[in-house]
C-alpha cells in the first residue's frame, strides 16, 4: 500500500519568493549558495513543500480524508518534466488509502527486481476522495486572495474528471505493508519484529503497517525503531509487555 497523490494547480507565475528552472533563477541560486556558506541561511535552506494541511472534503467526516502540500515551485512529474517558468503547484494526497498493491517475485534469483504494482485508485473510494479533495483545491485557487497568483496552467485538462486523475495519480513515496506485523503465524513478522522461519533478522521500518499511516509514515518508523532498540536493550522486560507493540500488532491486513 502507498499513499496516493495528484498535482493540482501547476501553475506559471512570476515572482522571485517562487522558484523554477529558468535562467533568472541561476544569479538567485549564486547569491543564496553564498549566503547559506557565510550565514547558513536564504534560499538554499528552504523547502520546496513549505505550506501543507489536513482538510475534511464533507462536514460529516470525524477527521480529515485529505492532505495537502503547497509547493513554491511547478512540480511535474517528480520534476522529470522539465517547465521554463517560476510557479507553484498542490498536491492533493488520500492519507487513508483503502486500494491494495502487490509485489510479486520474479523468480528464485535474489538479484532479479520485483514486481511491484501499487494498484492506485482500484478501491473507488479512493477516487471519490480524490476527486472531493481536488475539488475543494480548486475552490481554494479560484479564492480573492489566490486572484494575483493565478498565472497560466501548466497542463491542460486540469477539471478533476476520473481519466484525467488516473493519468497523473502517483506515489507520494510512503510504501508500506509488505511485511505485516501481527501475532498469528500468517504474518511475516512476529511481535517481536523479527523475521519468522528466518534466523536473527529483525524490522522497524514502514513494510511492518499493516494499514496506512497518516499523515506520513516517518513518524511511525521512529516510534518502531525506538521500540526495537529498547527490545535489544531489555528484551524480557518487553516480551512481558509487548502492549508496547499493540498500534502496530492490531493491524489487520497486509499487501
Amino acid at each position: 500500500m502507498d499513499h496516493v497523490r495528484v498535482r493540482r494547480g501547476n501553475r506559471r507565475v512570476a515572482g522571485r519568493d517562487l522558484v523554477g528552472r529558468t535562467p533568472s533563477m541561476l544569479p538567485q541560486i549564486w547569491r543564496g549558495w553564498r549566503e547559506f556558506k557565510r550565514q547558513g541561511t536564504g534560499l538554499l535552506t528552504r523547502n520546496l513543500a513549505e505550506v501543507g494541511g489536513s482538510l475534511k472534503t464533507h462536514p460529516s467526516l470525524d477527521r480529515p480524508d485529505i492532505q495537502l502540500h503547497f509547493c513554491i515551485a511547478p512540480v511535474d512529474n517528480h520534476g522529470r518534466n522539465w517547465n521554463l517558468a517560476r510557479g507553484y503547484c498542490v498536491h492533493v494526497c488520500v492519507p487513508r488509502p483503502k486500494s491494495r498493491g502487490t509485489v510479486r517475485l520474479t523468480g528464485a534469483d535474489i538479484r532479479s527486481a520485483a514486481l511491484i504494482d501499487p494498484q492506485f485508485l482500484s478501491d473507488p473510494e479512493d477516487m471519490e476522495t480524490l476527486v472531493r479533495g481536488t475539488t475543494l483545491v480548486r475552490r481554494i485557487l479560484r479564492a480573492c486572495a489566490m486572484m494575483p497568483f493565478a498565472g497560466r496552467p501548466i497542463h491542460d485538462g486540469d477539471d478533476g474528471q476520473d481519466a484525467e486523475l488516473r493519468a497523473r495519480a502517483d506515489t507520494i513515496y510512503h510504501p508500506a505493508g509488505t511485511c505485516r506485523l501481527r501475532g498469528d503465524s500468517g504474518a511475516v513478522l512476529d511481535p517481536q519484529l523479527r523475521v519468522r522461519g528466518v534466523d536473527k533478522p529483525q524490522l522497524a521500518d514502514a513494510s511492518i503497517m499493516g494499514e496506512p499511516q497518516d499523515p506520513g509514515a516517518e513518524r511511525h518508523d521512529w516510534r518502531t525503531g525506538r521500540r526495537l532498540a529498547l527490545l535489544r536493550r531489555q528484551p524480557r522486560t518487553l516480551k512481558q509487555s509487548m502492549h508496547l507493540c499493540t498500534p502496530l500488532a492490531a493491524s489487520r491486513d497486509s499487501t
